[in-house]
């Protein structure tokens, strides 16, 4: 699991984030990244509640794309803030689909170094 340490948890990060960050999508994630002024990288997943109805869906995903970001994380740059937001048909995929729509959406981002 993701540490707490390495995760988005204040309404005004999220908001600054959504309204300043540069946004990247592919098929399954829509991503919002900002610079920080840390020494490590921070990550949020959302899963819309539009989308997704049942809570245990959306919580299954949210564990699913953390463990994603987790087993990369070695990889991950310094100093970004990112919210990874799920589009639809995310959950008919596999763990392994999951954590390969994750890992192309941050090298599309550069967050991952090459």
């Amino acid at each position: 699991m993701l540490s707490f340490k390495y995760r988005i948890k204040k309404r005004k990060e999220f908001d600054d984030i959504f309204r300043n960050g540069k946004k990247f999508e592919n098929q399954t994630y829509l991503i919002k990244v900002k610079e920080n002024n840390l020494d490590f990288s921070r990550f949020a997943f959302v899963v819309p509640v539009k989308i997704y109805r049942k809570a245990v869906v959306r919580n299954t995903l949210k564990r699913k794309k953390r463990e994603a970001v987790r087993s990369v994380f070695k990889q991950i740059e310094k100093g970004f803030d990112v919210i990874v937001i799920s589009k639809k048909d995310l959950d008919k995929r596999s763990y392994k689909e999951i954590k390969e729509g994750v890992v192309d959406i941050l090298q599309k981002a550069k967050v991952i170094k090459s």
